[in-house]
């Protein structure tokens, strides 16, 4: 057994199985899919780190165990998978349909796929009194091109997230936080690369360290607000619940100031704003297809159609943050208050306790 390594693989292992639980936990009350994403990157990096402890269990100095290479690549193609989701989880708050955000997508996409392939394949192992990785040329090259690309979307997540969080100090991520991370994700990124091309040898397990940062700092993160990393610059301005059988507003709540020029009264002239497109908002609500959004100056109505209500947000900006709370609340609204819906007369008074599904979303439309 390489015991450093063993020791080091170890802790990393615990500590993502850690970020596994609390994930899996948040993910479940989450109407975020993305958290849902790294709940699954997290398990998926979970089989690459036992790779890395079975590696470490398997050989001893100067002696390679033949299984070792099987393992390695095979979890290899599991930490791709892993970048590849982790990517995703966190481009998505941010994407934008625009020839940037879906280039980025499918750069991603093709970059890991092509790492794992050819990783998958071609990586080789020798020991000394630790264990190095020997590359394929062109796998190092698609290798480095996917590191980079995970670290520039966390990097630009983490700056997007403090833009947003600035000036909270009870948030789990702070721009002073955020760049210390990124000198620290960095400065290991050039280590690995130099020690990879033979510039700078480091021992095998230089690469374990900003693993185990990024570990213990995601527990950190997830356990003081799991939600901090899909924060939208989106402001929610008002919810609304429209019963399908009546056609009747059953719930609503405006987010506005009074100092500003906007009330709830305002929000009850939706529906003109709906006719003077010459759209009824009746029709809107029963079609199967509904309405997805509609703009009107800064303003964005999405909404969410379920088999009893329809929710109507109006928020500043429409992303999939906004778009997957709409759905959520569709569906929270249904599960809680199935019999009622079912009983008439229908009366606003009976659902005023929605009020706490509704300020619960607020984490992730903080402004």
């Amino acid at each position: 057994m390489i015991f450093t390594e063993f020791f080091i693989s170890m802790l990393i292992f615990i500590s993502f199985f850690y970020s596994f639980i609390m994930l899996f936990q948040a993910a479940r009350k989450s109407p975020i899919v993305e958290m849902k994403l790294l709940t699954i990157a997290s398990f998926v990096s979970l089989i690459f780190f036992a790779g890395m402890v079975l590696t470490a269990l398997l050989n001893t100095p100067h002696t390679l165990n033949p299984l070792t290479e099987i393992i390695f690549r095979s979890g290899f193609v599991f930490a791709q998978l892993c970048i590849l989701t982790v990517s995703f989880s966190f481009l998505l708050p941010d994407f934008r349909h625009n020839y940037t955000s879906v280039v980025m997508i499918y750069l991603i996409s093709a970059v890991n796929t092509a790492s794992a392939l050819i990783n998958g394949t071609t990586l080789t192992l020798r020991i000394t009194e630790y264990i190095k990785l020997n590359f394929d040329p062109l796998g190092f090259i698609f290798f480095s091109i996917s590191a980079i690309l995970i670290v520039y979307g966390v990097l630009q997540r983490l700056i997007n997230v403090s833009k947003i969080v600035e000036g909270r100090t009870e948030t789990a991520i702070s721009v002073r936080s955020s760049l210390i991370l990124s000198v620290i994700m960095i400065s290991f990124l050039v280590l690995i690369f130099l020690d990879i091309i033979f510039l700078l040898p480091l021992p095998g397990y230089s690469y374990f360290f900003p693993l185990l940062i990024g570990g213990l700092y995601l527990n950190y993160i997830i356990k003081k607000d799991p939600a901090i990393f899909f924060l939208t610059p989106a402001s929610l301005e008002a919810v609304i619940i429209i019963d399908h059988n009546t056609d009747l507003v059953i719930f609503s709540r405006s987010f506005i100031d009074i100092k500003d020029d906007y009330s709830l009264q305002d929000w009850q002239l939706v529906g003109g704003f709906f006719s003077a497109l010459n759209i009824s908002l009746r029709i809107a609500i029963k079609s199967e297809k509904g309405i997805d959004q509609i703009s009107f100056g800064d303003k964005n109505i999405i909404t969410a159609r379920g088999s009893e209500v329809s929710c109507v947000l109006i928020v500043t900006e429409r992303n999939f943050i906004t778009r997957a709370i709409s759905q959520y609340l569709v569906k929270q609204f249904e599960q809680l208050y199935r019999e009622k819906l079912m009983s008439k007369p229908l009366r606003s008074a009976e659902f005023d306790d929605f009020e706490l599904v509704v300020a619960s979303i607020r984490r992730y439309l903080p402004l």
